[in-house]
């Protein structure tokens, strides 16, 4: 996914990386008799990584939005729970959320596939974010910040508090809204990230 933050006085020279560093499960339970409605509780850790040297990064919690799903199924989503925070230079910083829904009704297909799955321990999410973000300039605050879309695959080996992911947990930058600004490796190396991840 890529950094897209609006200001008139620079932006970073390098992308920020993303990635899922856990994630705790609750309230899919596919063997009680109302499996088919769950009530999934996701605490996620997300890796923010910003290897440029000269620029800081605000996040901000107003405009974001995360969702997950499996098998093209949405499970739960939710606006504006993400931090906010400032990330300095150069740094990697891990922060965590909780994604909460109730009645969410699934098919009988859905819940057939995710069963086998978790018997397998090996259960596919796919978790989409829209994360508002601004580099920090060391000039006076403007106003004008970007969205960075980001979208990252996962697998877990259970659907529990102590589930573990078993997958790369590297997520990608969806726009390149700076992509000449980006070193070509890097634009590339994301490119063949998320075709990866979509495969």
């Amino acid at each position: 996914m890529v950094l897209f933050v609006a200001s008139p006085f620079g932006h970073p020279t390098t992308e920020p990386e993303y990635a899922i560093d856990s994630i705790s499960i609750k309230g899919i339970n596919l063997t009680s008799p109302e499996s088919l409605t769950l009530s999934p509780e996701f605490d996620i850790s997300i890796s923010y990584g910003n290897r440029d040297e000269n620029m800081g990064l605000y996040y901000y919690e107003k405009g974001s939005f995360i969702s997950i799903s499996y098998s093209n199924f949405l499970l739960c989503s939710s606006g504006e729970i993400m931090p906010n925070f400032h990330q300095p230079k150069n740094n990697i910083t891990v922060l965590g959320m909780v994604l909460k829904c109730s009645g969410v009704k699934i098919t009988t297909t859905v819940h057939d596939s995710l069963l086998r799955d978790q018997r397998q321990g090996k259960i596919r999410f796919a978790i989409d974010m829209k994360i508002p973000i601004r580099a920090d300039t060391g000039a006076v605050e403007v106003t004008a910040r970007s969205i960075l879309k980001v979208f990252c695959v996962i697998k877990v080996n259970g659907l529990a508090m102590d589930s573990e992911i078993i997958s790369q947990k590297q997520c990608v930058l969806v726009n390149k809204i700076w992509r000449s600004n980006y070193k070509n490796k890097g634009s590339e190396d994301s490119e063949n990230k998320l075709a990866k991840a979509s495969s």
